[in-house]
Order: structure tokens, then sequence, then C-alpha cells
């Protein structure tokens, strides 16, 4: 899917801002750190990559007497599956 902004903006807005009803308003540095960078962090993962792949890449096979070596002869797209 696309990365959200809005929801990064929400996220963020309400970390920041202390809600009287909730343990958040006493947060340590250290608990704030973590929470801002698991926020960053989900938003960053969220993103879809596409990567093109132009013809011409080498490949080969091997193992067999009928190992080869070539090249790709058309342009692929992939999409990730994860973000590491």
């Amino acid at each position: 899917m696309a990365l959200d902004k809005g929801k990064l903006t929400r996220e963020l807005t309400a970390l920041f801002t202390p809600d009287a009803s909730k343990a958040s308003a006493n947060l340590t540095p250290k608990q704030v750190a973590e929470k801002l960078a698991t926020i960053i962090d989900d938003y960053i993962k969220s993103a879809d990559i596409v990567v093109e792949v132009k013809p011409g890449i080498t490949v080969a096979t091997a193992g067999t007497p009928a190992a080869q070596t070539g090249t790709t002869t058309g342009p692929g797209i992939g999409k990730s599956t994860s973000i590491m």
C-alpha cells in the first residue's frame, strides 16, 4: 500500500499530546523514543516497493549437461513482500 502520511501524523500527534486519562503524560524519554521508533518503523514498512528489471541480466544454470548461460530477454516488475 502507499505510505499514509495522514496516519503517521495522527500517530505522532497522539504520542506528543498527553491525555490526562492515560499514563502517556508520564512516559520516560526512552519510552517516548521507543514509541516514536515503532511509529516510524511501521510507517516505513507499510510501503510498497516496486522494482523494474531491464532485459539483459546474465543468467546461468549449472549441475547438468544441459547447463546453459545467457541473458534475460524481457523486462520484469517485482513487488517486495517485506522490508527488512
